[in-house]
């Protein structure tokens, strides 16, 4: 009986995303699909015709600075306080996304059990409810967003006609990313030999746009990491640290029953992916490193982890299940195809074809191969791909870029 007792706080921090992906399979805003006049663009375009847009994608986000050295309770504290007057958009949004009285109830329930059983993460989340005078139990669904993926994000990014396959007034989905990791054709003499940049689609309205930060992260007064994250969001879905290795997480759509998976992650000590990225981060791991740890640590969702190095060929897609890597994709100079010089991911796996209703892959392949990999593998290159209809959409909240070598961190707003 106390081991039953002492596991419930641990079954209801893992296993309640399961328990809500059930009981919600169709939170979020109805699909309208097409462009942003509300027409299907690949009826119109087709890629060599669209124009890439050079950008930038919005505003800089603000940029903050947090120390390890502070206790974990008051370390968000000078960050989260400046955004109390979002504290009611903050909760109308993410209790709108749980509709079940009983659900809210448990996440408030975890309360101080959170430092417990995740330890300073959760001591971070405890301080961040107090800080901004939020239950906790909001500030536990935003932390655990990815593992209630279904919760937060709403329609698909769509560029094609799918009414073939489903009633497009209808059809909800899972929000989506792109990563894109690139080098250079004369890596070496370049400033940026390897550059890594990705789009962040979630549906955040654009009254919580303004949450996004950039956060620098020191320990004993030296710079570890910079990362991109949202108030109250203790994880990192991108981030580098100077000499290491440029990370991003991109959602993967599979697995097996979530309950049991969430479970057998939980008996193996899993991390949450954002959570892993955070840790790899202020580890300050070399690329190789942060590659071998991508591999192999138990997460408890699959991901897609992108990676982005120092040196030639020093760029991975690692495709991941809960418990073992699924697939490999590596930057290789050598080889004869685009992988010589680009990798990107959009939320899907490199052997299975995209939804029909969703063509950024397609089209973000295009507009590299139409630039070439003179031009595509700078700054500015890169950057208008990613600004570019669709794979900037009307769900993409945030756009970096992001180098190991320099450690530049650029976070730009995607405002609606």
């Amino acid at each position: 009986m106390k081991i039953l007792t002492a596991l419930v706080p641990l079954v209801a921090v893992y296993v309640l995303p399961a328990f809500l992906l059930a009981a919600q399979p169709c939170v979020g805003r109805k699909w309208q699909g097409g462009d942003r006049d509300g027409t299907w663009l690949t009826e119109h375009h087709a890629p060599k015709d669209v124009e890439l847009n050079p950008g930038p994608p919005g505003p800089v986000a603000p940029i903050f600075n947090i120390s390890l050295n502070d206790p974990p309770e008051k370390r968000w504290a000078h960050v989260v306080s400046q955004y109390k007057n979002a504290k009611k958009a903050i909760v109308n949004y993410f209790t709108n996304q749980v509709h079940s009285k009983e659900v809210r109830q448990l996440l408030a329930a975890l309360g101080d059990d959170l430092d417990h059983y995740l330890g300073e993460l959760g001591a971070e989340m405890n301080g961040i409810a107090h800080e901004m005078d939020i239950d906790v139990g909001i500030v536990t669904m935003l932390n655990f967003g990815y593992e209630l993926r279904h919760l937060g994000p709403g329609h698909p990014n769509t560029t094609g006609n799918a009414t073939s396959v489903m009633d497009r007034r209808t059809f909800h989905a899972a929000g989506a990313c792109t990563s894109i990791v690139v080098q250079h054709s004369t890596a070496g003499n370049t400033e940026h030999d390897v550059l890594h940049g990705r789009n962040l689609d979630w549906n955040l309205p654009d009254e919580l746009r303004h949450l996004i930060m950039q956060i620098n992260v020191f320990h004993d007064g030296k710079h570890l990491f910079t990362g991109t994250g949202i108030a109250g969001f203790v994880g990192f879905l991108n981030g580098v640290t100077k000499g290491g290795f440029s990370g991003s997480i991109n959602e993967r759509l599979l697995g097996g029953s979530i309950a049991e998976d969430s479970l057998q992650a939980l008996m193996k000590h899993a991390w949450s992916p954002t959570h892993l990225l955070r840790k790899m981060l202020t580890d300050q791991l070399s690329y190789p490193e942060a590659l071998s740890q991508s591999l192999t640590a138990p997460i408890t969702a699959p991901v897609y982890l992108i990676l982005g190095g120092l040196d030639r060929d020093e760029g991975s897609i690692v495709t991941r299940n809960r418990n073992d890597l699924d697939d490999l994709w590596q930057l290789q100079s050598s080889a004869p195809g685009t992988n010589s010089w680009y990798i990107l991911e959009t939320n899907y796996d490199r052997t299975t074809e995209p939804e029909p209703y969703d063509n950024r892959r397609k089209y973000g392949n295009e507009y590299m191969t139409r630039l070439g990999a003179e031009e595509a593998t700078t700054y500015d290159g890169l950057l208008s791909v990613l600004n570019t209809w669709p794979v900037r959409n009307n769900e993409t909240t945030w756009t970096a870029m992001m180098s190991a070598k320099t450690g530049l961190h650029h976070t730009f707003v995607v405002y609606l």
